[in-house]
């Protein structure tokens, strides 16, 4: 309806096609969540590997696509056989984060961290930021799990664990008053410490939401409340000309608060007793997701769905024994 009411006034197919996004989602999210069991997850899941697998052997024979910068000569990320570097980024991410969550049966053990391998090494080249940020809190949060569980640590000692880690790596990534991209290779590396220059040296924040097209939010207030649309971007000129690069401010902004409330609502329900593995994917997914839009790729909706069906079985097998 919102999309509708836009549409009606400044005429943008874009509205329509959002429209036709949403559709699809819905219809792929009731069809899951209705006919979601182990079996069908274990497919899934060895239907994944094989596609990881897949994406591996075409870098590897040299026919994936390259993405080209248009502000840097030379400065290339790889996309697979996807017409976006962030879209191959985010496949590996779900595909792993899927894995983590339903992996349970002996050949999981060699299979998992070979995509792992495989699945962080393309990650890389894509140099999908989202991506590597969210697979670096799923495996960090998983390896305190994995060292909680031999070591039988305390949550003290885990959170010193991960701040060591967190600050570790901070302190290797983080770049020189004088550093400038154009001065170096356009390696992972370098483009973590490119954005890192730009918030500590630059405008902060503000080129944060300059770059997520996010500055909108502090504009626009006002489309919390009734919905902006997707769609006729121009309409925000001279902030850039797009959506919000994050899943559920976009959704937020774009649809207002009575939706989004129910969407939330939605998930509060769905989401109630999660045991450590489910917390470790949902925080995973939560973060990849503050700083891209994938609400629109069926797989995100799947994980989800997964995560709240696996949750579910559990606490109505915990709910039996008790009685």
């Amino acid at each position: 309806m919102i999309n509708a009411f836009y549409h009606k006034v400044v005429p943008d197919p874009r509205f329509m096609y959002s429209s036709l996004y949403l559709v699809y989602i819905g219809i792929t999210v009731y069809s899951y969540d209705s006919g979601v069991s182990r079996s069908l997850i274990d497919k899934i899941r060895y239907t994944l590997y094989v596609n990881l697998g897949i994406q591996f052997f075409v870098y590897c024979s040299g026919f994936g696509r390259v993405y080209y910068e248009l502000w840097e000569n030379g400065a290339t990320r790889y996309m697979g056989t996807f017409t976006d570097p962030n879209q191959l980024g985010f496949y590996v991410f779900i595909i792993l984060v899927f894995a983590y969550l339903t992996k349970h049966e002996k050949i999981d053990n060699y299979l998992f961290p070979i995509s792992t391998v495989a699945g962080i090494f393309l990650a890389l080249q894509s140099k999908s930021l989202s991506a590597l940020l969210g697979l670096f809190v799923l495996y960090v949060l998983a390896l305190l799990r994995f060292v909680s569980a031999k070591l039988k640590l305390s949550k003290v000692a885990l959170c010193v664990g991960l701040v060591l880690v967190t600050s570790g790596v901070g302190y290797y990534f983080w770049p020189s008053a004088d550093f400038r991209l154009e001065n170096v290779e356009y390696t992972t590396v370098n483009r973590i410490r490119y954005k890192l220059f730009k918030v500590i040296y630059a405008d902060g924040i503000k080129d944060i939401l300059r770059e997520r097209a996010a500055e909108k939010i502090v504009n626009y207030p006002e489309y919390f409340i009734y919905g902006a649309g997707e769609g006729n971007y121009e309409r925000y000129y001279p902030e850039p000309v797009n959506e919000i690069h994050s899943s559920f401010v976009n959704l937020f902004f774009s649809y207002g608060i009575i939706p989004f409330a129910i969407l939330m609502a939605w998930f509060k329900k769905r989401l109630k007793g999660l045991n450590v593995v489910s917390w470790i994917c949902f925080i995973s997914i939560l973060v990849e997701t503050t700083f891209l839009v994938n609400y629109r790729q069926a797989l995100f909706w799947v994980a989800w769905i997964t995560l709240f069906y696996l949750n579910e079985e559990q606490t109505d097998v915990e709910s039996i024994s008790n009685h």
